[in-house]
Order: C-alpha cells, then structure tokens, then sequence
C-alpha cells in the first residue's frame, strides 16, 4: 500500500487515513491491530493467498473502473510530474508484486538467533472477547 514496506508505518498510515479505517470496517476511535500481529499473521500464510488476494481485489477495481490503466488519480501523494504527451501508454507497475512481496517479507522477517534453541512449534490466537465479536461478524456476512 502505497509502497509501505514496513508493519509499523503500515499501522500508522492506516490509523491517520478515514478512508482506509472505513476500508477496513475499523471506526475512528478503534484500536488497529499491533505490527506485531500483521507481521505473524502474514508468517502463517503463504504468499501465493497473498498474490491470489491482491488480484481478486485488483480484478475487483478494474470491473468496478475504479482502475483502468490509462490515467492516474492522486490524492495527497508527491508524484514525479511527466507533462510529456508522447506517453500516453498503459501505466505498468515498475516492480511486479512477486517482488514487492519478497522485499515485505525480507524486511520484516525477525534475525534468527544464532546459538538458540531451536523454535517451539506453536499458534498465535487472539482473546476470547475478540474471537467472539470475529465469528459474530462472520456470521452477519452473506454467502
């Protein structure tokens, strides 16, 4: 999201946008997850869900023309100017998202410690109070 690479700043730019908190179905006054819960989230699943994610929602954009290819909308965001009228071609990313996931997770994987015990096998969870307002909410959800 807007080339955010990193967990913390990723919580922080969600927590300072309404229009992502609303995005996100979280209110104004509502606690954002910690960075440390994205990042072990993100570990327990592969990065192909990943992919597969970002193209039904880009898929989902450009059926809804909110994404077309051929012009730019910029809210707030310094952008490099190109007046030049000679490039009025598709706009394609610079990285491909293969790469931008990688360099995600490269910069968010904890240094393993060299001379430690090996890793316990185990499972984050959240409190009962959350796990229970999720499955009321999953339950409100069509199908």
């Amino acid at each position: 999201m807007e080339n955010i690479t990193s967990d913390r700043k990723l919580v922080e730019h969600c927590s300072m946008h309404m229009d992502v908190l609303y995005f996100l179905g979280f209110d104004i006054n509502e606690e954002l997850p910690w960075h440390s819960t994205i990042s072990r989230t993100r570990q327990l699943y592969p990065i192909a869900l990943f992919e597969v994610l970002f193209n039904k929602v880009f898929a989902q954009c450009v059926n809804s023309s909110m994404v077309l290819g051929h012009m730019q909308a910029v809210d707030f965001a310094p952008v490099k100017a190109n007046a030049s009228m000679e490039s009025l071609v598709l706009k394609v990313p610079v990285n491909s998202v293969e790469n931008h996931l990688q360099k995600v997770e490269e910069e968010n994987q904890e240094p393993k410690k060299k001379n430690g015990p090996p890793p316990r096998e185990s499972y984050i969870s959240a409190p009962n109070y959350q796990l229970r307002k999720l499955k009321k909410h999953q339950q409100k959800l069509p199908r």
